[in-house]
């Protein structure tokens, strides 16, 4: 059975039984969590919430920011703008952090939807883990994924080797997202 196919026959379930759905899918880098969004909001009309729309500004980017795990989401302004209105069942809408202008880049509105997906590493903080109601844990080899961060350009690469991988490693082993899955993916 594909990942798609998987995916899909675990939200329709978790649709069947309840009201809403609220879906995190969690990985590493490359594993296929922003294509696998895309491919589910297409099939079920349902907005996705990329946790790089919520990535530090870089007023706060300090080093004792960056020494925590996680610590490079702006998990207050997530806490604060998403999941605090998921936990009360409103609609909402948040600020957009665009990462390569390094600034704010407009608002999100997202009405009251049977299905919302929230993709991108550290979707499952602790912080607010709770708000889901299906979570997803996408994993790739070693190779396809440095296949896959070469493929997006030399620059990022580089930026992924020197930052943004041991920042995923570190919450991963502090937090170990994997543990609260309900599927695992392999892609």
């Amino acid at each position: 059975m594909s990942t798609l196919d998987q995916a899909r026959a675990a939200i329709d379930r978790a649709l069947a039984e309840g009201e809403r759905v609220i879906l995190a899918l969690e990985g590493g880098a490359a594993s296929g969590k922003t294509t696998l969004a895309a491919a589910l909001a297409s099939l079920y009309q349902a907005p996705v919430i990329h946790m790089d729309e919520f990535f530090l500004p870089p007023d706060m980017r300090t080093p004792e920011r960056f020494a925590q795990p996680g610590g490079n989401i702006h998990s207050e302004r997530f806490q604060a703008q998403t999941a605090d209105p998921i936990r009360r069942n409103q609609s909402f809408s948040y600020e957009i952090f665009d990462c390569s202008a390094g600034a704010m880049a407009g608002k999100k509105q997202i009405g009251y939807e049977k299905l919302i997906i929230v993709e991108g590493v550290y979707s499952l903080h602790p912080l607010y883990r709770d708000i889901y109601t299906l979570r997803f844990f996408l994993k790739t080899d070693a190779e396809t994924q440095d296949a896959r961060l070469r493929a997006r350009g030399e620059w990022l690469y580089e930026r992924f080797q020197q930052a943004w991988l041991p920042m995923e490693r570190a919450y991963f082993q502090a937090f170990q997202p994997e543990k609260c899955c309900d599927l695992i993916l392999e892609t």
